[in-house]
């Protein structure tokens, strides 16, 4: 069986940092393990980059890339507290839960 993460749906403003050059993105959906980003265009797999949310940065490498998207895989796992914060970021009923 494919080893399939909980993702959250989201549509998180971040930037994709490849090299010194810096992208504007958005996060579609995360897990701790990984995101799925909006890209300009097609990524190689296996290329290291940054995604900065807010003020972090996250190492990643891209894991596929295809139709203006593409699956980038976290170094390290994203902590909860991190995933509730990106959630509560697109989910409007966060404040009252």
């Amino acid at each position: 069986m494919e080893y399939r993460p909980n993702r959250r749906v989201t549509d998180v403003p971040a930037t994709l940092i490849l090299d010194v050059a810096e992208h504007p993105t958005m996060i579609r959906d995360i897990s701790r393990d990984g995101a799925r980003v909006s890209t300009d265009g097609p990524l190689a797999p296996g290329t290291a980059v940054r995604l900065r949310i807010d003020d972090k940065d996250f190492m990643a490498l891209v894991h596929w890339s295809e139709d203006g998207e593409a699956g980038l895989r976290f170094f390290d796992r994203l902590d909860s507290a991190t995933l509730l914060i990106l959630e509560s970021v697109r989910d409007d009923f966060a404040p009252f839960r």
